[in-house]
């Protein structure tokens, strides 16, 4: 019964995230493609591309994440528009076809050493889900944070020893919790795998995983 009910849960939480798009607001963004071009105006995520819209606001068009090398949205605090963050963004391929948009998302990054670095999808308070395969690619950058939060993101990837492909450290969508997947994406570092394991080191505790990674895991 309980399994049922997780499954129903889940389902209407994705429906959920889907009705809140609508909400979404453009912001305010600096793209780079991968080609070299640099556009500046007004964007939001919309499934697995960029709607953007130049600096008059006019023109809307739609960027596919594959053609992206890096997004920065700036996102203003208050009416009166005098405080800011930036939220930038890379595009992470991820395993399979380099020809399907499916297998792209946009993500933070959160922390980088030597030998793994950490992104994160965004996942905001409200108005939009994230940046990533979870959901598919919905964002709404209204309710960035200035501080790390381990709340403040959906799924969250890593990259081990300059791995080309980033592996899933942990997905909001997926039944499995945070110990089980993290677990397993450093099982090839027995000891920090099972720290994880025994709740040692949990979602809050990510650059504390990143440094045991960089000067113990071998």
């Amino acid at each position: 019964m309980k399994k049922y009910f997780t499954i129903i849960l889940l389902v209407f939480l994705m429906n959920f995230s889907y009705s809140q798009f609508g909400a979404t607001k453009f912001v305010e963004a600096e793209i780079i493609l991968k080609n070299g071009s640099v556009l500046n105006g007004y964007s939001r995520a919309f499934s697995y591309d960029l709607q953007f819209k130049d600096l008059n606001k006019k023109n809307l068009r739609r960027i596919n994440f594959m053609d992206i090398q890096s997004v920065k949205f700036t996102i203003y605090d208050n009416k009166k528009n005098n405080v800011k963050h930036d939220l930038v963004v890379d595009c992470l391929r991820l395993e399979g076809s380099s020809d399907d948009k499916k297998n792209y998302v946009l993500a933070e990054l959160i922390v980088e050493k030597d030998r793994i670095k950490i992104y994160g999808v965004y996942f905001p308070a409200g108005g939009g889900f994230s940046m990533g395969s979870g959901l598919r690619g919905q964002v709404s950058v209204v309710n960035l944070k200035s501080n790390f939060n381990a709340n403040s993101y959906s799924d969250y990837y890593c990259y081990l020893n300059n791995e080309s492909t980033p592996r899933l450290m942990y997905q909001y969508t997926s039944l499995k919790t945070f110990r089980i997947m993290a677990s397993e994406c450093f099982k090839d570092c027995e000891e920090l795998s099972n720290k994880i394991n025994k709740k040692e080191f949990t979602k809050d505790n990510i650059f504390q995983i990143v440094d045991y990674y960089n000067d113990k895991c071998r």
